[in-house]
């Protein structure tokens, strides 16, 4: 398994050189999980990066090959969202994460394919993930809107982390649902999140939204003394006998370590309301954000002899089927006969998903739960790890409060090294 620290370490005792890692990471690379792949420009990336390692002033991210996801912007290097809508589309300008990155004298391998827009991802129809798994990079920078991320790191045995919305600025990510959108580390271990996110981190004057928090340290002993861990009953009930084995026992491995388990009631809204809200303030913020490609001032321009005519060739043939439905569901949800019954019930929701939180983390620091329920705390915010071993493809996710990243990835981390994960 290929880490960050490992590949740092070899980089800066010369058994490896940058060019010659980034070259035999090429080797490796299956065009179907990249829209675009940046050869050129890593072999460039990469003989800076060897300069900066033979001067002493590489950081733990100089000449490491990373992937971002195609709704990232990368000055003169096509985003495209995976949709035809954007296929020509080359940004003049670099994403606040690639700015930071570059910083770092990071190594970009490609642009990763994507559900058009990065509308609600399945499982396994993640680029982002799927170039992590198969070793093809060692750490991709991806988004989350309704919990996408932690399914993909069960499907794939990944580690996924995703921080407090705030945390890491927006600015360049192509906006899909504003208040849901956040980006996010796809990686091997927990360590691997802490070094990017502490990279990628801080206020941001573009996305007003953001805030500086403090670095993530990772505990150099292996307790949990003073954490307690609450165990929602309403996430546990229902649980397949396999993920209930895969959660109890990932419990027992805190409790050993000094952490306390609490069994917790309180969370019934995030049950079962939740997913079905992200979908519908998702639904609502996407129709209103992908509104601007019109074929004209934006986007794929379609045929007619009329503004409206090209406007409603350029969405009808711009746009996939899945995206059209999410656009016609959001403006659904806001019509005037459905505003009440839809996106105010939603809202509401999401305000009951965020006291419901508030009042667990009047009592406990951690959450555990299934992979499975990451929307309740993707309505609220929060910060989330997750992650699964390669073999039976069960997520565990870590839920911490906001800007308590700390916390949840100093217990990933200590329990990936106490079950080798």
């Amino acid at each position: 398994m290929s880490t960050i620290l490992n590949l740092n370490k070899k980089l800066i005792a010369k058994e490896v050189g940058a060019v010659e890692l980034v070259e035999s990471y090429f080797e490796k690379i299956t065009n179907s999980a990249f829209v675009t792949v940046t050869k050129k420009q890593a072999l460039n990336a990469a003989q800076q990066a060897q300069k900066f390692l033979d001067e002493g002033k590489a950081t733990l991210l100089t000449g490491v090959p990373a992937a971002l996801k195609d709704n990232i912007c990368t000055n003169s290097i096509k985003t495209t969202c995976s949709s035809k809508m954007l296929e020509d589309f080359i940004p003049p300008y670099d994403a606040a994460v690639v700015e930071k990155l570059k910083a770092q004298s990071y190594i970009l391998i490609g642009k990763t394919a994507m559900k058009e827009f990065g509308a609600a991802e399945k499982p396994g129809e993640s680029g982002a993930a799927a170039v992590v798994s198969d070793g093809i990079c060692t750490y991709a920078i991806s988004s989350d809107s309704c919990g996408s991320m932690a399914g993909e790191a069960a499907f794939h045995g990944l580690t996924a982390l995703v921080p407090s919305y705030g945390r890491v600025s927006r600015y360049g990510l192509v906006a899909f649902s504003s208040s849901l959108d956040r980006l996010g580390v796809f990686a091997n271990t927990a360590e691997d999140c802490s070094i990017v996110l502490n990279a990628i981190s801080g206020r941001d004057e573009r996305d007003v939204n953001t805030k500086n928090a403090q670095p993530v340290t990772l505990s150099k002993t292996h307790s949990l003394e003073g954490i307690t861990i609450a165990l929602p009953k309403e996430f546990f009930d229902g649980m397949s006998t396999a993920e209930l084995k895969i959660l109890s026992e990932t419990a027992k491995v805190c409790e050993k370590m000094g952490a306390k388990l609490l069994e917790y009631n309180g969370f019934s809204v995030s049950r079962d309301y939740a997913k079905a809200a992200c979908m519908v303030l998702s639904s609502v913020e996407a129709a209103s954000n992908l509104s601007r490609y019109d074929g004209i001032k934006y986007g794929f321009r379609g045929q007619g002899d009329s503004y409206e005519e090209i406007v409603i060739n350029s969405r009808s043939h711009g746009f996939g089927d899945y995206i059209k439905c999410r656009i016609m569901l959001g403006n659904f949800a806001v019509s005037s006969d459905n505003f009440d019954s839809f996106y105010q019930k939603a809202l509401a929701v999401r305000q009951q998903v965020r006291k419901e939180y508030a009042a667990a983390f009047e009592k406990a620091q951690i959450i555990l739960s299934p992979h499975s329920l990451s929307a309740a705390s993707c309505l609220a915010g929060l910060p989330t790890i997750s992650f699964a071993d390669k073999q039976n493809q069960i997520g565990r996710t870590l839920s911490g409060n906001l800007f308590d990243e700390q916390t949840i990835i100093t217990a990933a981390s200590l329990i990936q090294k106490e079950t080798l994960i």
